[in-house]
């Protein structure tokens, strides 16, 4: 997972066409290594994020691998917690699963990956790739929370119609027309890792709050501070019981 975090932190630097050159080399690599992992049994290259995680702080947090029901499902299961793992272990706990995973609608779920890409983007596009997956933990946090809307496009764009968006980007017109099309491309990426289950860390644990380190909201003097990211705080609530997570 380090060296895909590095990767998509360093793409700001490639441009035109060694950038073009760069991505048909990674993608045969990446080919080849999903080849390999379809036959293996041994752990994900993606499964420790090394000294980068060591000094997060960790909260517990709920675990849910990602599963699929027959050949054709009509929904997916998105992991609402990540952690690293095999084939072997997610076998064993697709077939009992320890809480409620994510699902998304395949026919939504293009939309749903545009949305996680915009609340990446907007909120955290100057972060590193860690700042950005805490980020979009918190969001996915909140849709399994049961006290926000439970599609990821209904949180990130939650209050949009009576002009009190619970993130601010979505209220102030920024939408029309991402302005860094590297950055964009880089949360676009993190979006479909995320979603596919090929980034698996709890960074923030049941976190579903947070807020820039430069200020200092009134709300967070009720809430529980679990990691400090980058330029963000992450909060979860005191009663932990009342919001699962938070």
């Amino acid at each position: 997972m380090r060296k895909l975090l590095e990767w998509l932190d360093a793409s700001h630097i490639i441009s035109g066409a060694l950038h073009v050159t760069v991505g048909l080399i990674g993608l045969t690599v990446v080919s080849a290594t999903l080849l390999t992992s379809i036959t293996s049994t041994e752990a994900l290259p993606v499964a420790s994020l090394a000294k980068q995680l060591a000094a997060v702080p960790q909260d517990g947090g709920r675990v849910v691998q990602a599963s699929f029901d027959g050949a054709a499902p009509a929904s997916i299961a998105i992991p609402a917690v990540f952690r690293p793992s095999n084939t072997k272990s997610a076998l064993v706990e697709n077939a009992v699963p320890l809480a409620p995973a994510i699902k998304i609608d395949l026919r939504n779920l293009e939309k749903e990956r545009r949305c996680l890409t915009e609340g990446i983007y907007f909120e955290a596009r100057g972060e590193s790739a860690i700042g950005q997956l805490a980020v979009a933990e918190v969001i996915l946090n909140r849709v399994t929370s049961g006290l926000y809307p439970t599609s990821i496009c209904g949180v990130v764009f939650q209050g949009q119609k009576s002009k009190q968006c619970q993130f601010s980007f979505a209220c102030n017109g920024d939408l029309d027309r991402p302005r860094d099309p590297v950055a964009w491309r880089k949360s676009q990426r993190l979006a479909h890792y995320v979603l596919s289950g090929r980034v698996r860390s709890s960074l923030v644990g049941p976190a579903t709050y947070y807020h820039a380190s430069y200020v200092n909201p009134n709300w967070a003097q009720h809430m529980v501070e679990v990691a400090k990211i980058g330029q963000h705080v992450f909060y979860r609530t005191a009663d932990v019981s009342n919001s699962n997570p938070s």
